[in-house]
């Protein structure tokens, strides 16, 4: 059990540290600090998927990485119509290609599977975490903004918790011999409990809340969440890493804790949008 308390001392005090910054900062922040924020993640995270997935990857195409996912998390906030976010993409495309070209014509061709990774961690990615911002765009409530973290928070508290105490049956070995039927379970009521909380809290300060609206985002959200971290345990599996990075003590790195929000925030960004479940 000494690596489970650990683990487990370090996520209490990663959430004692982070959880009140993370809502200092949706509720008081201007919105192009908070996409600041938001992009930092993201370039963070990019970089380390591909530095894990393409091995040796030289410098500059970290940077490369690294200014396309901020810059497209970045421009969000400016709205569907920003060029930001579409210029940066469509530059990191051309570069990724030129790199191609010319490392053909030089006759070290680079392999085309690095190519493909690299479009992924720092052009797909950003663009689902990007959800976290297009949220305030959406509508500038900042209620609606905190909805991704609480289903991710709760989902993986709950899931954590449960699969310590009482998990006995695994989930799926193969791909995260940690995770237990009982973890995924417990995920799925505690996201469910926090989400109803919530809703109760937005009721009573005035808003008009559709509880069964509600479930649904809270089961929705926690099946996202449990299947974005199974998806990037999967990728760890295949690389055969433990963890993204180092970033955070006892917790890895900064894919590590924001794995399954990549899943969960463009999940939550349709569902305010087509099916909101409060009103002011």
């Amino acid at each position: 059990m000494k690596g489970t308390d650990t683990i487990m001392n370090a996520r209490l005090l990663f959430a004692a540290g982070g959880l009140p910054l993370l809502f200092v900062i949706i509720f008081f922040a201007p919105p192009p600090l908070y996409a600041v924020c938001a992009g930092i993640v993201a370039a963070l995270c990019a970089v380390e998927f591909v530095r894990c997935t393409v091995p040796g990857l030289s410098l500059r195409f970290v940077i490369y990485t690294a200014v396309a996912s901020f810059s497209a998390v970045f421009g969000a906030v400016f709205g569907k119509e920003n060029m930001i976010t579409a210029s940066a993409l469509f530059l990191y495309v051309m570069v990724l290609f030129s790199e191609l070209i010319l490392s053909i014509n030089r006759g070290e061709p680079m392999k085309l599977f690095a190519v493909a990774l690299m479009l992924i961690g720092g052009g797909v990615f950003p663009i689902l975490l990007a959800g976290l911002v297009r949220i305030g765009v959406i509508d500038s409530d900042r209620a609606f903004w905190v909805v991704p973290f609480l289903v991710t928070v709760s989902t993986d508290s709950g899931a954590f918790f449960a699969g310590t105490f009482l998990g006995r049956h695994q989930l799926l070995p193969n791909v995260s011999p940690n995770k237990t039927i009982e973890g995924s379970i417990g995920g799925f009521l505690s996201c469910i409990v926090i989400m109803l909380i919530y809703g109760l809290i937005l009721k009573i300060i005035g808003y008009t809340v559709y509880f069964s609206v509600i479930l649904i985002y809270a089961f929705l959200g926690s099946f996202a969440c449990q299947l974005g971290d199974l998806a990037f345990s999967a990728v760890k599996r295949t690389c055969g890493v433990k963890d993204f990075g180092k970033l955070i003590p006892g917790s890895g790195g900064a894919l590590d804790r924001f794995d399954s929000i990549h899943f969960v925030a463009p999940l939550m960004e349709l569902l305010i949008l087509w099916l909101p479940a409060f009103i002011r």
